[in-house]
């Protein structure tokens, strides 16, 4: 088994099913995060203006993901690649 270095970078997961969420927060702390984890947008958008993290995975499906601005870029990828299939 490969030895990981412990990282000092931070990971938040955003994301509505506490199954998905454990499951995120136990594979990037496997992987060297320090993460942890928020169930909607809202709190997420508010942990982003309390903390710098280096990684950052939002589910697409979040009921409030329009509430938070850190989703816009990645909902205009999102909306970019449909167009384009």
């Amino acid at each position: 088994m490969q030895h990981i270095a412990k990282s000092r970078h931070k990971a938040l997961v955003v994301e509505e099913r506490s199954v998905d969420r454990d499951l995120g927060v136990s594979i990037l702390g496997q992987l060297g995060y320090e993460a942890e984890a928020t169930a909607s947008a809202a709190d997420a958008d508010a942990r982003l203006g309390e903390e710098r993290f280096a990684l950052v995975l939002l589910s697409a499906t979040l009921p409030d993901s329009r509430a938070c601005p850190a989703a816009a870029p990645r909902r205009a990828d999102l909306a970019a690649h449909r167009d384009r299939t």
